[in-house]
């Protein structure tokens, strides 16, 4: 599992995986039919990125004006899901737009099927797993049921709440680390009557309260 900043650090969720019977169903409703969602038409995502192959690592895709969704579409809407208890509540869906003004090629595929796609940049997309990431800033990834694409999110306005919570809560996962490898660097053991026990045990005290 990579730790250094500017790496994801990837947090499987199985369960999330294994559990797609009602998901495809959902999925294929939106397929079949779309969706409106806010005020906008709705694709799945596999209406704009291919699956990659089992051994390939899917790409690495920027969105914008996101919000984390159960799969239930009677659930309020309003809150949203925060992406770090998908292990317990997952999996999501995950509602966005794409930010794909870079030339990679991925980036070019995406815009040459929004065009085919009547210009809709907007997408739907089970979540199975997720990744957070310091690049300077912390990120939030989510990744498909399908391995299609890692998602950057960028939060809506109305799910700003919620995803500023589990940034926090990010944050301070990087923070228990660093001072998990600066104990490991200089040999020395975490004795659970020291200064620095109590302040770990603090911060993982706080991202749970944030999530």
């Amino acid at each position: 599992m990579p730790r250094r900043r500017g790496k994801k650090m990837e947090l499987l969720n199985e369960t999330s995986e294994s559990a797609t019977a009602s998901d495809a169903e959902v999925m294929e409703s939106i397929e079949a039919h779309g969706e409106e969602f806010e005020g906008k038409t709705v694709l799945p995502l596999c209406k704009f990125i291919k699956r990659a192959a089992p051994d390939v690592d899917p790409p690495n895709i920027s969105t914008y004006n996101c919000k984390l969704l159960t799969l239930d579409p009677l659930a309020d809407k309003n809150g949203g899901e925060n992406l770090l208890m998908l292990p317990q509540k997952g999996p999501f869906r995950l509602v966005g737009d794409f930010d794909v003004d870079g030339e990679h090629e991925d980036e070019k595929a995406i815009r040459r099927r929004i065009t085919r796609n009547g210009g809709c940049a907007t997408f739907s997309a089970i979540i199975v797993q997720y990744a957070i990431g310091m690049d300077p800033e912390p990120q939030l990834w989510a990744r498909d049921i399908d391995n299609r694409a890692w998602l950057r999110i960028e939060p809506s306005i109305s799910y700003k709440d919620v995803f500023d919570r589990a940034i926090q809560a990010a944050t301070l996962v990087y923070g228990v680390l660093d001072l998990e490898d600066e104990f490991s660097e200089k040999k020395k053991v975490l004795d659970v009557n020291s200064v620095m026990y109590e302040v770990i045990a603090r911060l993982v005290l706080t991202i749970i309260s944030l999530l």
